[in-house]
């Protein structure tokens, strides 16, 4: 059983991932980091916070699918496929309002972010001063355009036992996939319902009416492999010269564990 849940599961991300969906993205996000850390770490929240706004969407729903917990030893196993839509005003971002530093310059101030449209985004460049010469520019890169969707589906698998005084506990599980050449990806949480509707005189025999409280957390993991960015590939090394870091190809992007607490009232 495990098995089969596991095949589906990768089949779902390796088909969003052959299809252009996150692979260009993710490879193409790399090139962020030529900007430095700080403004890097600006741009790079900016372009991926829709991502991250679905991705916790998704994980608020398919905890439950009534408010009616399981009697004690009752169990199901279910296989959810949610998806989060991110809105018109979160599909791009104004680079004039993020706080970038001063050496930083671009050929327009609203790039789009990974729920845009496709093709690239401004033309980002640094600034720098030369004696006599005065200001030089360096144009790094471009930055990267929307995969063209403005969705974002997770697949996940869910189960549920029914435990004493109406009482149930949940769990959730993906297990790690590896997303070809992108990276890795997993999730796991727990949870718990409780009929509150037992405790309320005159209203726990209301035979259509059911009540409770339900609370869950999940983390979730996203590791994603770039590709290596030296000064060499972006025209740089002629007037900065050769970096002294000897090895450019440890270089990657790891998103901290997205720990999601989600707690409902519901009838």
């Amino acid at each position: 059983m495990r098995s089969i849940l596991h095949r589906i599961l990768v089949f779902c991300f390796t088909l969003l991932v052959s299809t252009g969906f996150v692979r260009s993205q993710l490879e193409d996000i790399g090139l962020i980091l030529a900007a430095g850390v700080n403004d890097a770490e600006l741009m790079m929240k900016e372009y991926i916070r829709p991502l991250t706004n679905s991705l916790g969407a998704n994980l608020n729903g398919g905890w439950y699918n009534t408010a009616k917990p399981h009697k004690l030893g009752g169990f199901d196993i279910t296989f959810t496929f949610n998806v989060a839509f991110a809105p018109e005003a979160h599909r791009t971002y104004n680079l004039d309002g993020i706080g970038l530093s001063d050496n930083i310059r671009y050929s327009d101030n609203t790039a789009k972010t990974f729920s845009g449209t496709k093709g690239g985004g401004p033309t980002i460049g640094y600034a720098y001063d030369l004696p006599v010469i005065g200001e030089q520019q360096i144009n790094l890169y471009d930055l990267p355009g929307g995969s063209g969707y403005n969705m974002v589906p997770l697949p996940m698998v869910n189960a549920c036992l029914g435990l004493v005084k109406g009482t149930e506990v949940m769990g959730r599980f993906m297990p790690r996939v590896n997303l070809r050449d992108v990276g890795r990806f997993n999730l796991w949480g727990i949870g718990f319902k409780h009929d509150l509707k037992q405790w309320i005189p005159g209203v726990k025999n209301v035979p259509v009416l059911n009540f409770g409280v339900m609370y869950g957390y999940t983390k979730m993991k996203l590791h994603a492999d770039l590709p290596a960015i030296t000064p060499v590939d972006l025209g740089a090394d002629t007037i900065f010269g050769a970096s002294p870091v000897p090895d450019w190809d440890q270089q990657n992007l790891y998103h901290n564990p997205h720990k999601q607490r989600v707690s409902h009232q519901y009838a």
